[in-house]
């Protein structure tokens, strides 16, 4: 019998999505067959004691601590084969302006790193634009700012001295897409509409306000393929294993724009990685399955 590790929890600004997307996937696990034990790091204290006896860890901590590298390089350290992405892969994934200059051959919103001084006279300063961490995930502390009220809504000095330096970025007008990949396939398009007038932030994507269409419904069939092609494209370019995610925008003339990539996918009944493999024949069991072949394999 396979024993695996599930890895949640943690402390990042993502904590209680984790613990979801880690529910979801115990459930998985376990009608699997597997033997399960969970591990939370920020309860459990360190995870040597842990690894002993584990045949595969499955990483289930987004943001900090789970997808930024530090938690892959622990367990290639101890050489233990782990779910998802390598230690430089999530390291440079998690960092939205490194993937930005590795998939620099695509299609692109124009885009800065500043700190505070920076962004008060940067020329991409000029509404409407996007404010967002360089390094964080779940569109915590996103900003679409369109207007002077929006820029005097926020804290901005508050907003910097949690995560120094932001990446500043035009505002892409168009329909939002994202597409999963899983074992170097791309999974179907998900078309994203927020709820009128309002933005795909941190609480539309948790509040259940959010249409998710799944196959879309304003993406060409055309667009729809491409945008697959660009995902697989940007998880090989990043060197990313498993499993991935990435969102895109499609403006009025068709050209779609590159906009992140996701390394540990939200994995919560509600998510867009699972609804997306389902439309595909995988049910929340295959893709666990899947992925831990995939880990001990690799």
């Amino acid at each position: 019998m396979v024993k695996v590790l599930l890895v949640h929890g943690g402390d990042s600004s993502e904590r209680e999505v984790s613990l979801k997307s880690s529910y979801n996937v115990q459930k998985a696990l376990s009608e699997l067959g597997y033997s399960l034990t969970v591990y939370d790091p920020l309860k459990d204290g360190n995870i040597e004691p842990w690894l002993k006896n584990v045949d595969v860890v499955f990483p289930m901590i987004h943001g900090q601590g789970g997808e930024d590298g530090s938690l892959q390089k622990q367990l290639e350290d101890y050489d233990i084969p782990f779910v998802g992405s390598g230690s430089q892969s999530s390291a440079n994934c998690f960092d939205k302006f490194k993937t930005f200059k590795q998939v620099s051959d695509i299609l692109l919103p124009k885009t800065a790193l500043v700190g505070y001084e920076d962004f008060i006279g940067h020329k991409l300063n000029k509404f409407p634009f996007v404010l967002k961490p360089a390094k964080d995930g779940s569109s915590v502390d996103t900003f679409m700012i369109k207007s002077e009220r929006d820029l005097k809504a926020i804290n901005i000095q508050q907003v910097f001295k949690n995560h120094n330096k932001m990446i500043i970025q035009e505002h892409i007008s168009g329909v939002e897409i994202t597409v999963p990949v899983l074992i170097n396939k791309a999974l179907p398009v998900i078309e994203i509409i927020p709820p009128a007038g309002q933005d795909f932030d941190y609480l539309n994507k948790y509040n259940g306000n959010t249409q998710e269409l799944c196959p879309p419904k304003n993406v060409s069939i055309k667009n729809q393929k491409l945008a697959q092609k660009l995902a697989l494209k940007v998880h090989k370019k990043m060197g990313c294993r498993g499993f991935s995610r990435s969102d895109f925008i499609i403006d009025s003339n068709n050209n779609i724009y590159f906009l992140e990539i996701n390394t540990i996918p939200g994995m919560t009944e509600q998510s867009l990685f699972p609804k997306s493999a389902l439309q595909a024949g995988y049910s929340m069991p295959d893709v666990t399955r899947v992925l831990v072949e995939n880990a001990l394999s690799s």
